[in-house]
């Protein structure tokens, strides 16, 4: 009888890519030659512009600017227009509510655009 066990050896685990790997670096390599024709450049610092801080400041203030007068051009206008329609059609006094005439005055701008 024989009271030795016997040896296994251990196997490497073989690794095996699910994609082989383009040795030219694939697509990505390609669009990256295209956006970069000249080659590389090197280094280049950046210089920030003359007052770059008021110019960012004033391009936020001309956005809020150019959406509130937008905005009111959208509201307002149409409730003009609605108010001005059913004052031809209603009497003096008789009350209409804004969501009717916000109404019209958007359909009739649909009309007329």
């Amino acid at each position: 009888e024989h009271d030795e066990q016997p040896v296994v050896e251990e196997a490497e685990p073989i690794h095996v890519d699910p994609v082989p790997e383009d040795p030219n670096g694939g697509l990505g390599a390609i669009h990256q030659a295209l956006l970069i024709r000249d080659g590389p450049v090197g280094f280049h610092p950046y210089i920030r512009p003359k007052y770059f801080a008021g110019r960012i400041a004033g391009l936020l203030g001309l956005m809020v600017i150019s959406w509130l007068i937008i905005s009111l051009f959208i509201i307002v206008v149409p409730v003009w227009i609605g108010r001005q329609i059913f004052g031809v059609w209603m009497e003096d006094g008789h009350r209409v509510y804004e969501l009717y005439t916000s109404a019209t005055g958007f359909y009739v701008c649909l009309l007329i655009a």
